[in-house]
């Protein structure tokens, strides 16, 4: 060893620890260091010296060893996702807030309590009517309003406006819409209002016709006595009875016996697609867009309600039949002048001789009906009225002619006078199914032709609704002498 250099104590000192620092920083290494320590060297190493560098090696050393690395990990992470936090908050906050989305007019989907609440208001449900649409007045309907919208920025034919309509309308999902507590009181009480005048047979809305024996078809016909509805089903009845469907949970019902607005999108009419049902202005217009098999769940329902009034007021009536009216009483009413059936220049398949169902002494008879009907209401020429082909516009303005005598009664309640002014100026054509089979006929006037008349009958055939079919209903009161067949 004697080709090497003396080396410093204080130098040697410096660079074992040095050395253990940078290999050893860790853990301590005793075996490597007294290898180290067990080398020659030309200076003398002091004892005591030794034990002081052995010593000093065996300490632990200052840091904080692993527990310590992963505690520092742990509070860089925190201290980074707090940083974060804080910038996403600060970004958040110096940001203009979104106007709340507007909504729409268009039927029936449900809209969640917490999508619609603004900031601020009462959690004590003081604010319920703005935290939740309307059910049928303003309701959020998406599927619609999208149609709608569309339609409006669509700018190729109507037959293609058409196409894409029926597309989107075959597309749109069915919801069932949310019942505030408020509606349901609301259309509690139209129901209420409804079963009363039936069962008093208020004679502003229903026409008692006797016990007749007559012909129809070429055949014999005995009919009971009933009673015949004025005028249609009315929207805001209508909505009473979906009201009620929802109230008593039955979704199924309801999505069966909802009203197809989007069939006014095919006819060009955008603004009665969102308000003809939804808008209480036209709440006493007879309610449309609505299937064979919704008119008679609503006959069914308003059979069970009328027979719980009766038992619940201890009323001596047996409980009464309500259903659509079969055609030998439609055809017979509008003979007798019990029903204000327009016959002008129209064609009606029940009152086409060559359908067999009726004979020149009927057109006769109805004619002398239709002039005794001009004499006595001043309303009958807008009755008689054809509107099947008409623009919106024309539909538009022709309602609120109609619209202008009652522009002043509240809309939310049963009003004989007013239905029976407004059911004229909404004529629409009418289910009236046969009585022995399931052929289903569109009695009533609103179309021009035999041409347009077929086109409006394939249409509801196609789609089970329209915006011209509507309906009326026909009662009958087991208890009336009327009823028990006089002519047997």
């Amino acid at each position: 060893m004697s080709d090497h250099k003396p080396i410093n104590e204080q130098d040697l000192d410096a660079l074992l620890r040095e050395h253990f620092l940078e290999e050893n920083g860790e853990s301590q290494n005793r075996q490597d260091a007294n290898f180290v320590l067990a080398q020659e060297y030309d200076v003398p190493i002091d004892a005591s010296k030794e034990q002081e560098m052995l010593s000093r090696l065996q300490q632990k050393p200052r840091g904080l060893g692993n527990a310590g690395l992963f505690l520092s990990l742990a509070a860089a992470g925190i201290l980074s996702i707090l940083g974060i936090y804080l910038f996403s908050a600060y970004s958040t906050t110096s940001k203009t807030p979104a106007p709340p989305e507007k909504n729409t007019r268009a039927s029936g989907n449900a809209v969640s309590p917490a999508a619609t609440e603004p900031e601020g208001s009462n959690p004590d449900g003081a604010s319920l009517s703005m935290k939740m649409a309307d059910t049928f007045d303003r309701p959020n309907n998406a599927a619609l309003s999208t149609l709608i919208e569309d339609s409006l920025r669509l700018k190729q034919s109507p037959a293609k406006q058409k196409d894409v309509a029926i597309i989107k309308i075959e597309k749109a999902e069915k919801h069932v819409p949310v019942l505030t507590e408020k509606d349901r009181l609301k259309y509690k009480v139209i129901k209420h209002q409804m079963i009363a005048s039936l069962v008093k047979l208020n004679k502003n809305l229903y026409t008692k016709i006797p016990a007749y024996k007559t012909v129809h078809a070429g055949e014999p016909v005995i009919l009971d006595g009933f009673a015949i509805r004025n005028v249609g089903i009315t929207n805001l009845e209508y909505k009473a009875f979906l009201a009620d469907l929802l109230a008593r949970n039955r979704n199924e019902d309801y999505l069966a016996c909802e009203v197809h607005s989007e069939n006014w999108v095919k006819h060009g009419c955008n603004t009665l697609a969102a308000d003809y049902f939804q808008d209480k202005t036209y709440n006493d217009f007879p309610v449309v867009n609505i299937s064979y098999d919704a008119a008679k769940l609503f006959c069914k329902w308003l059979e069970e309600e009328t027979g719980d009034y009766i038992r619940q007021n201890n009323l001596k009536l047996k409980p009464l039949k309500i259903r659509l009216p079969y055609d030998e009483e439609w055809v017979f009413s509008a003979r007798e002048g019990y029903a204000k059936i327009a016959f002008e220049k129209g064609y009606n398949t029940i009152y086409d001789e060559s359908a067999g169902l009726v004979n020149r002494s009927f057109t006769n008879r109805v004619e002398l009906v239709k002039k005794h009907a001009e004499r006595v209401d001043t309303l009958y020429s807008y009755y008689a009225t054809n509107r099947y082909g008409w623009t919106e516009k024309d539909m538009t303005d022709f309602f609120a002619t109609g619209l202008s005598y009652y522009s002043s009664e509240p809309a939310d309640t049963i009003l004989p006078e007013r239905m029976k002014v407004l059911g004229k100026f909404g004529h629409v054509s009418e289910m009236v199914p046969q009585k022995n089979n399931n052929k289903l006929w569109l009695s009533g006037l609103s179309w021009k032709n035999k041409e347009e008349y077929r086109k409006l009958e394939q249409e509801f055939k196609t789609n089970t609704s329209s915006p011209f079919v509507g309906f009326r209903i026909v009662v009958i009161n087991p208890t009336d002498p009327e009823y028990k067949n006089p002519f047997w």
